[in-house]
């Protein structure tokens, strides 16, 4: 496969790394934490700022605030450290470290101090265990470029936050130390940071839309409901694409405790009086008859790699109600009078097979009604009586609704081009994951949201096919589906395949 000549701009500029400025005065922009020093692009007529620091993040800690008194002048025109994540492939290319709550922001060309241009907050997705500001398919430029093109010009400020267990790690040590969701708070942290220096850029704070896709979602669905949908102004609209406060829920505590206990168990430090002490490479006490403090060091590059080995599922690096930012589960949110939900404008999207990619990837041939009860049982944790209730609204025979295509389709032979496992009923497996993660949650966050805060509420379902677009096209079925993603080509503009 190669690359046609479809790339605009914007993507060819960002893909290259390399932009062609012109020897004019570089655009600057103060803020508390001094002055920042980016680059102009004028062929986007843009000004770039990267890598700026919005907090520091101490290992497993609550991120915490830059020293305001450091009033001098910083460069912004390098990409900044993306935050470690989970698994083989969460590198991307880029360099990564637990220095890495940066932010980028992109604003049209000749914005001044007092220009006040809405804001939109980029938060990415990745099943809170990959990602980065810094993925090139994830270009903002295009979206500020667009913007200017309709004359409705904004500012874009994607930001990075912790993943992995570095950002999501929980257990009953990390709940009693006030550490978990590590993660949602660098959002928030993020977005106070946004709220005290934007105007600094020519952006208005009071005009902020956090925006994000699929785990980015589920995080502004978190953060509508944070410290008791108390969002202290940090923003006045969200658009939730692939994700809302409902459908993944909260993560598992069990599995999140044993997965807890298995690093502490790799690094040694389940031997300490105070392990999550001693997983923050610090001085700490280890049980021995004279209890004595031990220096034991724990570095980044081996706490990773033993995350990275560890046989964590999605639940393990997970937000979890905490009784703190995350004080309630959504359904009781939305219950209480008054809801304890953020008063703000919302648009709420998924596609129409987003359960595809998930059902598949299990490389399980569902062929009868009986393995279909059993992932539903093993896999979602209910009990048979509810299986069976489930497996009545999603029939064997059934076509659409509930399904967005025909079961008549011959899904063994379908993805078996692909070296893909799937059988008779894959479909139907499908088709209920798909609406317990997405559509479900989706329609339940549209239809409350305009009773219970009085703000709008928009709700659209995405049912285009881009089957030429890398993103899709190296994990799908070809011509027919739009899966979990297919909107971010449109989006983001990414090339075709050839």
């Amino acid at each position: 496969m190669r690359l046609s000549i479809f790339l605009n701009s914007s993507f060819f500029l960002a893909v290259l790394g390399v932009p062609n400025v012109h020897a004019t005065k570089a655009p600057t922009a103060k803020t508390k934490n001094g002055t920042y020093v980016g680059l102009t692009v004028p062929q986007l007529s843009q000004d770039i700022f990267r890598g700026i620091p919005f907090a520091q993040a101490p290992r497993f800690e609550v991120a915490q605030s830059l020293n305001s008194s450091w009033t001098g002048t910083h460069e912004a025109i390098e990409q900044g450290v993306t935050c470690s994540g989970y698994g083989t492939n969460n590198l991307l290319g880029l360099e990564v470290g637990e220095d890495c709550l940066n932010l980028n922001v992109v604003r049209p060309l000749g914005i001044k101090v007092k220009s006040k241009l809405p804001v939109m907050v980029w938060i990415y997705g990745g099943g809170f265990r990959q990602g980065s500001i810094n993925d090139r398919e994830f270009n903002t430029s295009y979206m500020v470029e667009t913007s200017v093109q309709i004359g409705k010009p904004v500012i874009i400020v994607s930001i990075n936050y912790r993943l992995s267990a570095f950002g999501f790690l929980s257990s009953k040590e990390v709940q009693s130390q006030g550490a978990t969701n590590l993660g949602i708070r660098d959002q928030w942290k993020a977005l106070e940071w946004i709220y005290e220096n934007i105007e600094g850029f020519g952006g208005d704070p009071k005009q902020v839309t956090v925006w994000g896709e699929s785990a980015g979602a589920f995080s502004i669905g978190w953060l509508t409901v944070a410290y008791g949908g108390q969002n202290s102004n940090l923003f006045q609209k969200a658009i939730m694409v692939s994700g809302s406060s409902f459908g993944i829920g909260s993560g598992n505590l069990v599995l999140a405790q044993s997965t807890y206990n298995a690093l502490t168990n790799d690094t040694g430090c389940d031997q300490a009086i105070d392990s999550l002490q001693c997983l923050r490479e610090r001085k700490c006490f280890f049980n021995s008859k004279a209890y004595v403090i031990k220096v034991y060091v724990v570095p980044f590059e081996t706490l990773n790699k033993t995350i990275t080995n560890l046989p964590a599922g999605l639940a393990s690096f997970s937000p979890t109600l905490d009784g703190d930012i995350i004080r309630n589960s959504p359904s009781f949110a939305y219950a209480q009078n008054p809801p304890l939900i953020a008063p703000v404008d919302i648009i709420t999207g998924c596609n129409t097979d987003e359960g595809m990619s998930e059902a598949l990837g299990a490389q399980t041939p569902y062929n009868t009604s009986a393995e279909v009860e059993n992932f539903l049982t093993a896999g979602l944790g209910v009990d048979s009586t509810v299986a069976n209730e489930i497996l009545a609204l999603y029939p064997e025979d059934g076509q659409y609704p509930p399904y967005s295509q025909p079961m008549t389709l011959d899904w063994p032979a379908l993805t078996a081009t692909l070296g893909i496992q799937s059988g008779t009923q894959t479909r139907r497996v499908y088709g209920i994951i798909n609406d317990y993660a997405m559509m479900a949650g989706r329609r339940l966050t549209a239809a409350s949201w305009t009773p219970l805060t009085g703000k709008k509420a928009y709700s659209f379902r995405w049912d285009v096919d881009p089957t030429r677009i890398p993103l899709v096209y190296t994990a799908g079925l070809g011509v027919g589906f739009a899966e979990h993603g297919a909107e971010l080509s449109f989006e983001f503009r990414l090339p075709y395949v050839r």
